[in-house]
């Protein structure tokens, strides 16, 4: 439970949960703390009147009743942005309409993208440097991002497909930024938050520059030391971000948390389900789905499919089981980009979904049935491809690694630019 205490009655061992401020109106680097000592005690009144005082986290010795000036909490920040997510998704209309096609999308998409990778390594190589983001040119671009989403998905969607494995902290910071944005317009959110979400998942590693390369590029697994020091960049993000310039405290909020799971098991804080905020949570999910299929120096791609399966494992104890459902029917059994292999024997990559025919999307055909290289790839629709009875022609049969049957990222640049 959540209390109101005056700052003359703080005490060290409180967790304070919430200011009576926004936190980016505070000197304090994390959103809920621990006081430490009474110096720490001091800290916070020379700020604050009052803070609420979570009891789950306060050393039990404490009596928090006792001590509460308000015993019964007001509802909190994240029980309110749950329940507008609900409501913007309850009111949603059944299907958004794309405004353009997907090949229509396309150019605009690539420019877009290109120029958004652009400023990412940008800003990463300056973080890298010691030197400061520039957030101005960063909101520029999701802002650009979000007007590509909003018109058609699909297209920056396909985009995101296309990294390097020796490339991966800005190409997987990028694509958490697209996957995000979609994610939100999936959710409805009005276009002001999603600048807001876009620009939280566009900053969110900013702080892995601050790792050592050797560390940050292993191709094997971490040493415990090494992996305590991979902790700390969500904390050196924050220090870069707010070094920068103003960023609104959501923004700050998915850089130092989005590693933090309902269990209690992530970090830094090791924050529990009801400390962590919505729009944090949906880009935790999104960047868990993006390091899960992505190629990495140590380990290979795992499918969309397997990707969508473990998030539906881990619903409830590491995330969020309602914010888990609404991304899995954002993205669909089979997302924008997986390469699938159908019934005959064709292989393909999913162009765009079917929402009324989930399991029946688009497939841009990209090796016939010999297992032989198209020249010219073709569409197959596969909610239409019908029998003259009106049976499915063809189906899924299975999805595939992104450079199966000897594809490549290459390939599928290639193989886009004649969508």
């Amino acid at each position: 439970m959540e209390y109101m205490v005056n700052a003359e009655d703080l005490k060290p061992g409180m967790y304070v949960s919430r200011l009576d401020r926004p936190w980016l109106e505070s000197p304090f680097l994390f959103q809920g703390f621990i006081l430490r000592d009474e110096a720490h005690v001091r800290e916070v009144r020379e700020v604050c009147e009052y803070v609420y005082v979570e009891s789950i986290h306060t050393d039990p010795a404490i009596n928090l009743p006792s001590i509460a000036t308000a015993p019964a909490p007001r509802a909190s920040d994240n029980s309110r942005w749950r329940n507008r997510l609900k409501k913007f998704t309850a009111e949603r209309p059944p299907w958004r309409r794309h405004s353009v096609s997907i090949s229509e999308e396309l150019s605009t998409a690539r420019k877009v993208h290109g120029d958004s990778s652009a400023l990412m390594r940008t800003a990463l190589d300056n973080a890298r440097a010691g030197r400061g983001v520039d957030i101005k040119a960063a909101r520029t671009a999701v802002e650009d991002l979000t007007q590509s989403v909003m018109r058609n998905p699909d297209a920056l969607g396909w985009m995101s497909k296309l990294k390097d494995e020796h490339e991966y902290t800005y190409k997987h910071s990028l694509s958490v930024c697209i996957l995000t944005l979609v994610f939100g317009r999936h959710m409805s959110l009005p276009e002001e938050e999603l600048h807001q979400l876009g620009l939280g998942a566009f900053l969110h590693d900013i702080g892995k520059m601050k790792i050592p390369m050797e560390v940050l590029d292993k191709p094997a697994a971490l040493t415990p030391e090494e992996f305590t020091e991979m902790k700390r960049h969500p904390e050196y993000g924050v220090e870069i971000v707010t070094a920068s310039g103003k960023v609104p405290d959501t923004v700050r909020d998915i850089i130092l948390s989005h590693h933090e799971r309902m269990d209690g098991s992530g970090y830094p804080q090791g924050l529990g389900a009801e400390l962590i905020r919505p729009m944090t949570h949906m880009v935790a999910i999104c960047d868990t789905y993006d390091a899960i299929v992505s190629k990495r120096p140590y380990k290979k791609p795992v499918s969309a499919v397997r990707a969508v399966e473990i998030l539906n494992r881990e619903r409830g104890s590491l995330f969020d089981p309602w914010l888990v459902d609404q991304f899995i029917q954002c993205v669909g059994v089979y997302p924008v980009g997986t390469l699938v292999e159908l019934n005959n024997g064709e292989t393909g990559i999913v162009v765009s979904a079917n929402r009324e025919a989930r399991l029946h999307p688009r497939v841009l055909i990209l090796i016939n049935q010999e297992g032989e290289r198209l020249e010219r790839p073709f569409v197959r629709d596969l909610a239409t491809d019908q029998t003259e009875e009106g049976n499915e022609r063809h189906h899924i049969a299975h999805a595939l690694g992104e450079e199966a049957r000897g594809l490549t990222t290459a390939d599928l640049e290639k193989y886009m630019s004649e969508v």
